[in-house]
């Protein structure tokens, strides 16, 4: 099934994002993390949309989403609820990774009819960022690249690391720092207990971005909450490590059909 970049046109700029035609009644719906975009869902959005209806989005800012402004955080959650509305999306699954994970929780809080599960991924409630990745951020971009890809990615870190720098403009600092700071600011503790749908968590033992403890958190105060840890290093387990990802949310789907 031919996933189709596609893009729709509102107030502050653009937002783009990859889709297929909407096959099934079922659409998973993707959101990446910190300075990422769409493509980190690649594995994903071909292994599903022979199956399913699956749209993984560049969140404003990010990606082929052009900006006018730096955005905010509401102008990621608001680019969701836009994607949605636009695609005819009324139910969904929902999966977020990292910062994405916050935005999953907070389309819930405000859109919990139509959220059918979740999918979080090396998240939590609240993010850790350390003041030294600004430090590392304003004195070199290319060593913060370093630092953090090869602290994100357990395999072919080298060659990431290099198509990284490739791609990367200056003007992709302050969205890094934006992140950075929206991170910083998310809590999501005292809604975990409010949280009424099935809810599977994947994280990898070994990572050094998100913790698992911080992970674990998750499970504890969600009610419906199921976490599996795969033993791997890295912070992009459907990224990484997609066989093993994708079997354990094949097996999170069949249950809750």
């Amino acid at each position: 099934m031919r996933i189709a970049l596609q893009k729709i046109k509102v107030t502050k700029g653009i937002i783009s994002f990859r889709s297929n035609e909407k096959i099934s009644d079922t659409t998973l719906v993707f959101i990446h993390g910190l300075g990422g975009d769409s493509k980190l869902f690649h594995n994903q959005l071909r292994h599903y949309a022979g199956k399913y209806h699956v749209i993984a989005i560049d969140l404003p800012g990010h990606g082929k989403s052009a900006w006018h402004a730096l955005p905010s955080y509401r102008d990621y959650i608001d680019a969701v609820a836009d994607v949605l509305r636009n695609q005819g999306v009324f139910r969904c699954i929902i999966f977020g990774h990292s910062m994405g994970g916050g935005v999953c929780m907070d389309i819930y809080k405000e859109m919990a009819i139509s959220i059918q599960a979740m999918v979080l991924i090396s998240t939590g409630a609240v993010l850790p960022v350390a003041n030294e990745l600004y430090t590392m951020l304003d004195r070199d971009l290319e060593f913060f690249i370093d630092y953090f890809i090869e602290a994100t990615f357990s395999q072919n870190a080298g060659l990431l690391v290099s198509f990284a720098k490739s791609n990367i403009r200056e003007d992709d600092k302050d969205i890094i720092r934006n992140d950075l700071n929206i991170c910083k600011e998310m809590d999501h503790s005292a809604m975990l207990g409010s949280i009424d749908v099935p809810v599977l968590i994947v994280a990898n033992r070994h990572d050094r971005v998100v913790p698992l403890h911080i992970t674990r958190f998750l499970e504890e105060k969600i009610p419906h909450a199921k976490l599996v840890v795969m033993d791997f290093f890295g912070h992009i387990p459907h990224f990484d490590h997609k066989k093993e990802f994708n079997k354990v949310v094949d097996s999170f789907l069949d249950e809750i059909r």
